[in-house]
């Protein structure tokens, strides 16, 4: 019989789906039908706790307006070009 992770004189009554490693009764906690130990739950704790990000969206739609600028400002002075031009 297999003995659990974190204790070694426990018996290992199943296995965490995250990390993989035999766990006692003790170390398992099922969360929606699937065992955790307690090491991957607190890390599920700390994802679940952070909030979202903005950043990489702000960024991209900074860029997206810079570009829109910059190519409405091209097509503006070719408009002008071709109303100056002999």
């Amino acid at each position: 019989m297999r003995a659990c992770f974190y204790h070694e004189d426990r018996a290992a009554v199943g296995i965490c789906m995250r990390c993989r490693r035999d766990i006692c009764s003790a170390c398992c906690t099922r969360l929606d039908g699937v065992n955790h130990c307690h090491r991957c739950l607190k890390e599920l704790g700390r994802r679940s706790a952070e909030p979202p990000t903005r950043a990489s969206g702000m960024a991209a739609t900074l860029v997206v307006l810079l570009a829109s600028s910059l190519l409405l400002f091209l097509e503006f002075l070719f408009l002008i070009e071709g109303k100056l031009a002999p």
